[in-house]
């Protein structure tokens, strides 16, 4: 017996395929992007990061932050708050790290002159004098007067160490790639981030996964900040259009630093949340991250110097460096891009021609 096609059928399975054809619609025109397609933007942000820190850091910095990056936040933050304090104390942000190192140099000078009375009390010159020295004749104080040893200079045991291991990054004079560099990581990268964080808040497919790699990212940006200073910059600022811009350019370096550090703890934690990360593996992360910190500081303490590039030769080794790290650190954006689905959502080209609202590309392409 042969059933007729009732009417009331026919049209549920016309109002399916109608709901289903508006549910893709609407969907289309939210204009979403897959899981896969988000990562993009992190994956160029680590990247180019680690090329703009080779090309205006130099190639020791950029060294430095690939290995460094990975469990950078607490860096970040505890140096950000040091620098917010020295800033807003109106000082230069190797003002007082510059002690250590100044004093160490008298004290070792006067060893050498008297090697016969090792054993007497050698008292070096008050920490003022030696800083009016070096106002008054720069040119004359060798490469360790220059060496500023971070939060390590509170340790008269290890400040030496990292001061003979940095003897060779005198603080050269300020330049063009010097200022891009700070530019681009103090003024432009913070704000790219708020607007990320903003535009990728929403929970979703690989939500958790996307933040954490990003956080990834803003290290490899952030640390450069935190291991030269450029009070130099500041200086050479002030000399050229007075006090106010020795000043503005140590609070954005201070806050912005700051900034940062906040903002790579907020994804951490908002990507523990979203993943969600077993408890054990969130205290060994912040375990590690304070070891790393230290750690970190014997091989880069926060100085006024480093090794930007001023020839050819250093360039290319610059960019070379960047290049490798970028390829290093970029992998995990890399490997969790390549494991998270294609749907739903769109390919990055089609959501740039769905898109109208220009930040969200911006943030959809740009690191």
């Amino acid at each position: 017996m042969s059933f007729p096609d009732f009417p009331s059928t026919r049209l549920s399975s016309s109002s399916s395929s109608s709901f289903s054809s508006s549910s893709s619609s609407r969907y289309s025109s939210s204009c979403q992007l897959s899981p896969h397609d988000r990562f993009l933007s992190s994956l160029i942000t680590s990247f180019v990061g680690s090329i703009v820190t080779g090309i205006t850091g130099g190639y020791f910095i950029a060294f430095c932050t690939a290995w460094i990056c990975w469990f950078a936040t607490t860096r970040i933050l505890v140096v950000g708050v040091w620098f917010c304090k020295q800033a807003l104390c109106g000082k230069n942000l190797d003002s007082v790290l510059r002690k250590t190192s100044l004093l160490e140099k008298s004290s070792a000078i006067k060893e050498q002159g008297e090697s016969s009375e090792r054993t007497a009390a050698i008292s070096p010159p008050p920490y003022e004098e030696a800083i009016q020295l070096e106002e008054q004749h720069p040119k004359h104080l060798s490469s360790e007067d220059r060496i500023t040893t971070g939060l390590l200079a509170e340790s008269a045991e290890s400040a030496p160490k990292a001061a003979t291991h940095l003897a060779a990054f005198q603080a050269g004079p300020p330049t063009i790639l010097g200022y891009a560099g700070w530019i681009y990581a103090a003024v432009y990268f913070p704000i790219v981030q708020i607007m990320w964080l903003i535009g990728n808040w929403p929970n979703g497919p690989s939500s958790g996964t996307l933040k954490l790699v990003r956080a990834i990212g803003v290290g490899i940006t952030a640390l450069p900040l935190t291991m030269d200073t450029k009070a130099r910059y500041a200086v050479a600022l002030e000399k050229r259009f007075g006090r106010w811009a020795n000043r503005l350019f140590t609070y954005i370096h201070a806050f912005s630093t700051l900034i940062l550090g906040v903002q790579a703890v907020i994804m951490l934690v908002v990507a523990a949340i979203q993943m969600p990360a077993p408890p054990g593996l969130v205290v060994m992360y912040i375990v590690l991250s304070i070891i790393w910190m230290f750690g970190s500081f014997l091989l880069f303490p926060p100085m006024d110097g480093g090794m930007s590039p001023n020839s050819v030769g250093t360039f290319v080794a610059g960019l070379a460096m960047g290049i490798f790290g970028g390829a290093f650190t970029s992998a995990a954006s890399f490997g969790a891009m390549q494991s998270a689905a294609k749907e739903p959502g769109m390919s990055i080209g089609d959501y740039l021609s769905c898109e109208s609202e220009v930040w969200r590309k911006f943030i959809a392409t740009f690191p």
